[in-house]
């Protein structure tokens, strides 16, 4: 995968995961918060189930099998402590007190009195969670650390009096005793942590499909498209300008596409013209009489066409070497070239060069381009031996007689003798 696909599929799913996270996250604290809410639910039932059995048994006068009730109820499943307590917070059924209390109240003995008595307080009588249940008369819950330093879940459950009480406890007690229900919390703590790995589990593999769906998106609507275009750009850089972009769809990148094909187009076109525009000039300058030598800004020698050769008897790459500036092995003389074209005089006559046996005419400037800055030189050079020669004969002919070979009088009327 290319640079931008990666960073693409990074920033994709970074946000992504954490969105998902915070989901879930979410979705984790309110599943916590309901377990922990059905926990507590049930465990309120429970007590109130304990409280509805013992009074059935207190009706039915078997309250004398009440405690053996109560300690059957801590084999349930979910319970590790169950305690039935007076409001003073010491456990009932262990003495005679409620026995005589119901026993005076009854006017006889219903129940036989315990042979052996024993208090064990439960809860302190000033606790703030049993003087809560108590003012309240109503279930309080409260979390606290066990002896093997695992976490509790306590309620308080008061049992009320009804009227059905009334007859054995008298009519001066609202509130008869305090069911105790202790449950462990690890069960409720393996279930929350269930769920914890149960949303990790799904958010890793969320994360790696959404991963692999975001890669494949991203490598056939972008990465694609985009390793098209710059394969395309590399191609056209390096001279091939056949190349063309399938256009896929109207998004960003098939307007990319499009606008490089007809750039393209654009191109094909500008560069047939100028390939015939270069062909014209090159026929011009290859089938040209006059040499031609032209450099760049750098005064390096860049064209040489072959009547230059010629006329300097020297190779192209003779001329390349040397330099612009020793064309005929005269600096001075293409300097004063050079200089002359920068401040030309209408009645200057041009310079004629003897070299290599021949007669030359070599004009030079300097070229600039539309900031009036030097973009390089040129050299025009023209062979005028035939025409200086013709010059030369026709001069003799009109100064030499050919029969007497004497000077002819029109000799007298020269200028130069006159």
């Amino acid at each position: 995968m290319s640079k931008i696909g990666l960073k693409i599929v990074l920033v994709v799913c970074g946000a992504a995961f954490i969105s998902m996270l915070s989901m879930l996250i979410m979705d984790t604290i309110q599943q916590e918060e309901t377990i922990l809410e059905e926990n507590q639910h049930t465990r309120t039932e429970l007590s109130q189930s304990v409280i509805h059995g013992l009074k059935a048994l207190m009706m039915s006068s078997s309250a004398t099998i009440a405690q053996s009730y109560a300690e059957e109820q801590k084999l349930v499943s979910g319970i590790d402590d169950l305690r039935i307590m007076r409001v003073n917070g010491v456990e009932a059924y262990r003495d005679n007190q409620t026995i005589l209390e119901v026993n005076w109240n009854r006017g006889e003995m219903i129940f036989p009195l315990r042979a052996t008595e024993e208090r064990i307080p439960v809860i302190n009588s000033s606790d703030i969670q049993l003087n809560q249940a108590l003012e309240r008369r109503n279930t309080v819950s409260f979390y606290e650390t066990g002896k093997a330093q695992e976490k509790l879940l306590t309620f308080l459950t008061p049992i009320l009096s009804e009227k059905e009480c009334v007859r054995c406890h008298g009519e001066h007690k609202e509130i008869l005793g305090v069911v105790k229900l202790t449950t462990s919390m690890k069960r409720v703590e393996d279930a929350i942590w269930n769920a914890r790995y149960s949303a990790l589990k799904l958010l890793i593999l969320s994360i790696i499909l959404m991963s692999a769906l975001t890669v494949i998106l991203i490598r056939y609507t972008i990465t694609q498209p985009v390793k098209n275009v710059t394969r395309a750009m590399t191609e056209v850089a390096n001279g091939d300008l056949t190349q063309m972009i399938p256009v896929l769809g109207r998004d960003e990148l098939s307007h990319m596409a499009t606008s490089f094909n007809a750039m393209i187009g654009k191109l094909i076109q500008t560069y047939t013209g100028l390939q015939i525009e270069q062909n014209k000039l090159t026929t011009i300058i290859l089938s040209a009489r006059e040499g031609i030598v032209v450099t760049d800004d750098s005064r390096h020698v860049v064209l040489v066409n072959p009547a230059a050769e010629k006329l300097l008897q020297k190779s192209s790459g003779e001329i390349i070497q040397g330099g612009f500036m020793k064309l005929v092995d005269d600096p001075d003389y293409i300097n004063r070239q050079l200089l002359e074209s920068e401040t030309p005089s209408p009645d200057a006559s041009p310079e004629l060069i003897t070299y290599q046996g021949r007669t030359l005419h070599l004009y030079a400037a300097h070229i600039h381009g539309p900031s009036g800055d030097e973009i390089g030189s040129a050299a025009l050079i023209r062979d005028l031996t035939e025409e200086k020669k013709l010059e030369e004969h026709l001069y003799q002919l009109s100064y030499v007689d050919d029969l007497t070979r004497h000077l002819s009088a029109t000799t007298c009327w020269s200028p130069a003798i006159g």
